[in-house]
């Protein structure tokens, strides 16, 4: 930067360049892309996320009784009754048309991120 400024070009000047290049190149777009992909994709991997839990805790009492117990240890009283009856409805609702549609619907937004990220990102002159 001080070869900038030694050389005649001004505070003002550099700051109009890196702004003209900044949006020149999308830069503020090409941020935002993995957040909102990642945004994206957070819903159907929780649903995914809970499927696999719930058929793993109906087939599994002993695994689901562990980790209730292991919860209970870090969840206040108050709190862990609310997350007993949301484990217990999860484990109900689990279906694999649930896990099959949370990991299509995750993985649609992952590619499309992964696509994202591969691309060029100065604009062709």
């Amino acid at each position: 930067m001080t070869a900038l400024l030694g050389a005649g070009v001004s505070i003002r000047e550099l700051s109009r360049r890196i702004w003209k290049s900044t949006v020149a190149d999308r830069l503020f777009g090409h941020a935002a892309e993995p957040g909102f992909y990642f945004l994206f994709a957070l819903f159907p991997t929780l649903c995914c996320a809970g499927s696999i839990l719930g058929l793993v805790a109906r087939s599994a009492h002993q695994i689901s009784d562990k980790l209730l117990e292991h919860l209970a240890l870090v969840i206040p009283i108050s709190a862990l009754a609310t997350v007993v009856v949301t484990f217990n409805e999860t484990t109900a609702a689990a279906t694999s048309g649930k896990l099959t549609f949370g990991s299509i619907a995750a993985i649609w937004p992952a590619s499309g991120e992964a696509k994202a990220e591969t691309r060029p990102r100065a604009p062709k002159s």
